[in-house]
Formats: structure tokens, C-alpha cells, sequence
């Protein structure tokens, strides 16, 4: 099945929306400012909240890749938490290489 098929699959299922995850650290709440993984706990909560009507996630690469090392790996963290959904991973992957290539 590829990425388009997944994506039907999910819509007929009633998930329409795409979520972007441009976490911005300078906007994020106070109380997960103060945590020891402010961007991937946020990244969490907003998926958490919104996995039952998710169709794919959106990850603007450019918020990660700014942060160096650590960034990818609150990357590539997020992109694991979102695999626990069992969303359309051929999507969220399609979307990070696309992201990726713009660069």
C-alpha cells in the first residue's frame, strides 16, 4: 500500500486532518518549558490529543534540524511516538522527505 492508498484508508475512516508539529520552544507553556524534553513532551501532548481524528502528522523539518544533534533526536523521537498511533506512516514519511529535499 502506498502513501496516497494509507491516506484514503485513513479519511474513510473519518481522519481528515494533518497536524503540523513546527514546535517553536519560545511558545510553548511555561509548565513544559520547565520539563527535561520541553519539544518532544509538547510534540507528545499535541499527539495525544489529537490521534483519534489524525489523518497524518506534518513535521516541519527546519524547527529540528536548527537544534543540531539533539534536534534530529527530538525528531526522530517524534516520529516514534507517532508510529505508536499506527497513523499513516508512508504519509509522515513522504511529508519529512519532502521537507527534507526543499532544503
Amino acid at each position: 500500500m502506498n502513501a496516497i492508498e494509507k491516506l484514503v484508508k485513513q479519511n474513510k475512516d473519518d481522519k481528515f486532518i494533518c497536524v503540523g508539529l513546527d514546535t517553536d520552544f519560545e511558545k510553548l507553556p511555561l509548565h513544559i518549558k520547565s520539563s527535561a524534553n520541553p519539544v518532544l513532551n509538547f510534540n507528545k501532548a499535541i499527539i495525544d490529543s489529537t490521534s483519534e481524528y489524525c489523518a497524518a502528522y506534518k513535521i516541519n523539518f527546519a524547527f529540528y534540524e536548527k537544534d543540531g544533534e539533539e534536534g534530529l533526536k527530538i525528531l526522530s523521537e517524534t516520529i516514534n511516538y507517532i508510529w505508536t498511533f499506527k497513523l499513516t506512516r508512508a504519509a509522515l514519511l513522504a511529508l519529512v522527505m519532502l521537507l527534507a529535499s526543499a532544503m
